[in-house]
């Protein structure tokens, strides 16, 4: 493959002019009222939607990442080496945490709420004539972040897959590479019971005779894209994690992410030294980060049984007991989990792995129709207290909503403790997200 052409300038807005923050809330709120589409398979809105704006995205080169895990983080490293090697790159993720314009950036920065909103404006312009089968959020969205990349002059665009891949809004594109991270059993009331089924669907974003870059380390799974590969002559790339010695961010999954990257950016034509050097000093919001000191802070995206798994090794480094203080020898500064999920994830998986590294759980239900009841999360956390033992002296205690479990878990942690926030992005977006996120609930 030869490697990107250089960057060019970027044009202009087009489109209505947004010049401000209500012209961008008004865009959010039309925007997530097409949720209530829910999920729907199949490319032939998102195809019938991009022709309509002339089909922004064959004006750049494409690369589509899709996995369980690690797809969000390897879809940055990528447009990371990408920029520094010159290239002006877009790259597009899915869900965000901070913003919804940190879903569509370019060279790294978010999508300014003008130009937010002028491109929901100009996708929804077309959508009388889309009538009656309008498209999703997701195929909205997707339809934006594309027309942005135009817009913009991109060269490339990194994006990461939502949903499986087979059927995902953003497969409606050409990709010059595949990369798919790993196969775990999420979504299986969409994708399949089985890696075998679920790995079919994420190999959807295959296309023949381009490469592959793969992570998966399931066997059954592995085989199947494998197979897909052979059968449509794509070039076949197994990586794992000893590429990336000089990795800032931590964790042994987050290296085998960037060995995807540093794999894909060398099929493409990066010079591997500059490659690594655009990594080293790599950063990714909400993945294992420090956000305040006494007590401790740390966000995590996790939000399934792998990627809890994943975090293992973090878990042992930073939340080990720590040595108790005073004459009776009984002040152990206290560690708290703050935790909540969706009710269609294996949250009682997570709260297994997670809680043997944790005094206490606090527990709360963010005000989003997916999410897991009070109730179920409490009985979850009590049968994983149980698993581990007569001996485990744990608590888990419920809060009215995040805000709430917030506070009362830095009380309960003091000023020495330590407190992880994860199980659910959404749990995050609520917490430390714009104020936006919560007037589209």
């Amino acid at each position: 493959m030869g490697s990107f052409p250089r960057s060019r300038a970027p044009s202009s807005s087009a489109g209505p002019p947004a010049n401000s923050s209500s012209s961008y809330r008004s865009a959010l709120l039309r925007l997530v009222s097409f949720s209530r589409f829910g999920s729907k398979p199949g490319l032939k809105r998102i195809n019938k939607l991009l022709e309509l704006l002339g089909n922004p995205q064959k004006d750049f080169r494409c690369i589509l990442v899709a996995g369980t895990n690690g797809k969000g983080s390897t879809t940055a490293m990528l447009a990371r080496i990408l920029e520094g090697a010159g290239s002006r790159t877009g790259s597009y993720f899915s869900p965000s945490v901070f913003s919804f314009r940190e879903r569509i950036q370019v060279d790294g920065r978010w999508i300014s709420k003008k130009d937010f909103a002028a491109r929901a404006q100009e996708v929804f312009s077309l959508l009388p004539s889309m009538r009656p089968d309008q498209p999703t959020f997701f195929e909205v969205m997707t339809a934006m972040a594309l027309l942005h990349f135009a817009r913009e002059k991109a060269d490339c665009a990194v994006l990461e897959a939502g949903l499986g891949g087979r059927h995902d809004a953003t497969n409606a594109v050409e990709p010059e590479l595949s990369i798919i991270t790993s196969v775990g059993l999420e979504h299986a009331d969409v994708l399949g019971r089985t890696t075998r089924k679920i790995a079919r669907e994420k190999a959807g974003i295959i296309r023949p005779g381009r490469p592959v870059v793969c992570a998966v380390k399931d066997k059954p799974a592995l085989g199947v894209i494998k197979k897909i590969s052979k059968r449509l002559h794509s070039p076949f790339y197994l990586v794992g994690e000893k590429p990336a010695r000089r990795l800032r961010l931590r964790g042994k999954f987050q290296s085998i992410n960037a060995a995807c990257a540093l794999k894909a950016a060398e099929l493409i034509g990066a010079k591997p030294i500059a490659a690594r050097a655009a990594l080293s000093s790599f950063s990714m919001p909400a993945r294992w980060q420090k956000i305040s000191s006494k007590p401790s802070v740390i966000i995590d995206c996790c939000h399934n049984p792998p990627a809890a798994k994943a975090i293992q090794e973090d878990l042992k480094r930073d939340f080990a007991p720590l040595p108790a203080r005073g004459r009776r020898g009984n002040a152990r500064p206290p560690r708290i989990l703050l935790f909540s999920a969706m009710k269609d994830k294996d949250y009682g998986g997570m709260l297994r792995l997670l809680l043997p590294h944790f005094d206490s759980a606090v527990l709360c239900r963010p005000p989003y129709a997916r999410a897991a009841k009070l109730t179920d999360l409490k009985n979850a956390a009590s049968r994983a207290i149980l698993k581990s033992g007569r001996r485990a002296r744990k608590n888990a205690v419920a809060a009215q909503n995040p805000d709430s479990a917030l506070a009362l878990s830095k009380s309960m942690a003091g000023k020495r403790g330590r407190v992880l926030v994860c199980g659910s992005m959404y749990l995050l977006q609520w917490l430390f997200g714009e104020r936006e996120f919560r007037l589209t609930q």
